[in-house]
């Protein structure tokens, strides 16, 4: 875990961590959103690496922005879904009416539950 001073967090999982979180999270039910991560992974042989940002999100080389003219976070939650702690990150697309809402994922590795808390404090009283 790496913790910078403008309150970004990094977190890297073992390969068990993530493949419960996988596991738990039910990504064959979900098939066409997860297919894009687990090429990756297979291409790369590694485990994403995630960091939170205040005002973004990045899994891997993937990146998904939290405010700006099209998007605005609306709720980020902590939840236990299976062996795993996920932390929800809820926004919305304004201005189109397909694929309006949308919830990404993130496993919250062992002993990072504190720190997951923090950030979610920290965003929710930008909302």
């Amino acid at each position: 875990m790496e913790q910078s001073p403008e309150g970004a967090i990094q977190w890297q999982y073992t390969r068990k961590e993530w493949n419960h979180f996988l596991k738990a999270t039910g990504w064959k039910k979900n098939w066409p959103a997860m297919f894009r991560l687990l090429f990756a992974r297979w291409i790369h042989r590694k485990v994403p690496v995630v960091n939170i940002k205040p005002d973004q999100l990045s899994i891997g080389s993937d990146r998904y922005y939290f405010f700006g003219e099209r998007k605005k976070l609306r709720n980020v939650e902590i939840r236990e879904e299976g062996p795993v702690n996920v932390i929800c990150f809820e926004y919305e697309n304004l201005p189109t009416d397909t694929e309006r809402w949308k919830v990404i994922k993130v496993p919250v590795p062992r002993g990072r539950l504190k720190e997951a808390l923090r950030m979610q404090e920290h965003l929710l009283a930008t909302v």
